[in-house]
């Protein structure tokens, strides 16, 4: 199932993707197949993360957004949030442990580790 999902679906709009967020964005689906990538080194998760990852980088779009990062927030919209889960905390730390290819201990708290 991984698998297929590392290899098929990379469409934001079909896969209802609408912001970076560690929760349900970019960033998280990046960081899954970064930790599938480390348990397992297949080529497929590591090409998925770095779409994914890549993806991210292109969110941060909003001249008014944290770092240029805003999150979805349906009938309220576009709002700047902090958190981990769907603000720039997460999104941050997510970019960090892939660009330096970091073990995500802390991605524990998640259920991945």
């Amino acid at each position: 199932m991984l698998l297929f999902a590392a290899e098929k679906r990379r469409n934001l709009q079909e896969n209802y993707v609408m912001d970076a967020g560690l929760c349900h964005g970019t960033a998280g689906i990046g960081h899954i197949f970064y930790r599938m990538w480390r348990n397992t080194r297949m080529l497929e998760f590591k090409n998925a993360a770095d779409y994914w990852m890549n993806e991210t980088l292109k969110m941060a779009k909003f001249e008014d957004g944290l770092t240029g990062y805003k999150t979805w927030h349906g009938k309220s919209g576009w709002i700047n949030s902090y958190g981990l889960l769907e603000g720039i905390a997460g999104i941050g730390l997510a970019l960090l442990t892939y660009y330096y290819e970091i073990e995500p201990t802390w991605d524990e708290c998640l259920l991945l580790s």
